[in-house]
């Protein structure tokens, strides 16, 4: 995979918005890059009513209110330990490849991409000591929900694209995907150099 920058800042794109993108397909024919593996997560929800359906994600999974403005109520476990009860408008897991996204958006931290690791950030959370937790990638990170107010429904979001929803008393479990994804890298700037580069336009 070759990130092509559609959006506005694309921290993770090697071909820009402006730039013309034959010179990238004639490096890569010349042989002229680098192969990055990215860590990926596995998430399965396990409803109430017995049914288990499953995705991976290269960026994020996140949880969060699909219809309605009430906050979300949900609990979240960490090897199977309770660690925390959450209101808040969501939660966001992320891949170090996910971090300069919607996490960074949310205030979680910015991590090296070829980095091992999964970052969970609070959406909104409705307190004064809710921040990032960085965990390692041979956790496990287990959330339930506790339901939703009103009219109001509640998903899950595998990089933006499958979408569940899911209601008080279903799970999702969040672990370390076997696969991976690899990244093509045509230039050779760093990302520390390429995230410097990118401050500057915001």
């Amino acid at each position: 995979m070759i990130g092509v920058n559609l959006g506005t800042l694309g921290y993770l794109a090697q071909i820009g918005r402006e730039e013309d993108i034959l010179p990238a397909l004639d490096a890569l024919m010349e042989g002229n890059y680098e192969l990055e593996s990215r860590m990926m997560l596995k998430g399965v929800v396990r409803y109430t009513d017995g049914r288990v359906e499953e995705d991976i994600a290269l960026n994020d999974i996140v949880i969060t209110r699909s219809v309605g403005f009430h906050s979300m109520r949900f609990n979240l476990y960490v090897n199977g330990e309770r660690f925390n009860d959450y209101k808040a408008d969501g939660m966001i897991i992320s891949t170090p490849t996910g971090s300069t996204a919607y996490n960074l958006s949310a205030g979680g931290p910015i991590a090296v991409p070829a980095s091992s690791m999964f970052i969970l950030t609070p959406i909104c959370p409705h307190t004064l000591n809710s921040r990032s937790i960085v965990l390692p990638p041979d956790h496990q990170v287990m959330i339930e929900f506790s339901g939703a107010s009103g009219s109001m429904t509640q998903a899950v979001g595998f990089d933006g694209d499958t979408v569940l929803e899911v209601g008080e008393g279903d799970t999702i479990t969040v672990e370390r995907s076997e696969l991976k994804t690899t990244m093509v890298k045509i230039n050779h700037v760093s990302f520390l150099d390429n995230l410097r580069g990118k401050m500057t336009q915001i």
